[in-house]
């Protein structure tokens, strides 16, 4: 099982479209969760030509709110199969399982929102979603705009709210999820 997570920031461009299109390739994934695609409306065509030559696949999204956040999720329908799917601000959630092993499985895609009064309701949402499948596989990925420590946004020039920091830790933790390296 292969997944990917991208925060295209944006994707009226085909070169975007074609850089979504050469990792799926390269990399041979199975599920594709793309973030800030910034599309109000999502359709086959478009799913189709971000996922290039594999023509079973399977899709949802949530719709931007004008040019500001938009989740679409994809996946080779010949290795995952969707039994439904589910969003909510900030969340695109997909239930089904792998055809090779039968292993239900529960993909969540986050793209946050900004304000912290906002993270912390996506945050014990996402809480909430992890409980009801506590005896699912679950895999949380996305961007989740916080940062656990100052390490991790080096590039901005803001100074790193602390206690946004702090809170985003007690989440991970209390959610018991683990925070992969990023590669690529």
């Amino acid at each position: 099982m292969k997944l990917i997570s991208y925060n295209i920031r944006g994707m009226w461009c085909r070169t975007k479209q074609k850089e979504v299109r050469d990792l799926v390739k390269k990399l041979r994934v199975d599920v594709c969760c793309i973030q800030e695609s910034k599309k109000e409306k999502v359709n086959e065509r478009l799913c189709k030509s971000l996922w290039g030559n594999w023509s079973k696949i399977g899709w949802a999204y949530r719709g931007s709110e004008g040019r500001s956040g938009g989740i679409i999720t994809i996946w080779n329908a010949e290795n995952f199969h969707s039994s439904s799917h589910w969003h909510a601000p900030g969340m695109l959630m997909v239930n089904g399982y792998w055809i090779e092993n039968g292993i239900s499985c529960v993909i969540i895609n986050v793209y946050s929102p900004c304000y912290l009064t906002d993270k912390m309701r996506l945050w014990d949402l996402i809480k909430y979603v992890l409980l009801q499948n506590c005896e699912e596989c679950v895999c949380v990925m996305g961007d989740f705009n916080a940062i656990k420590e100052e390490i991790g946004r080096v590039w901005r020039a803001e100074i790193p709210d602390q206690r946004e920091m702090r809170l985003f830790n007690e989440f991970i933790e209390q959610s018991n999820l683990i925070d992969l390296p990023l590669s690529g």
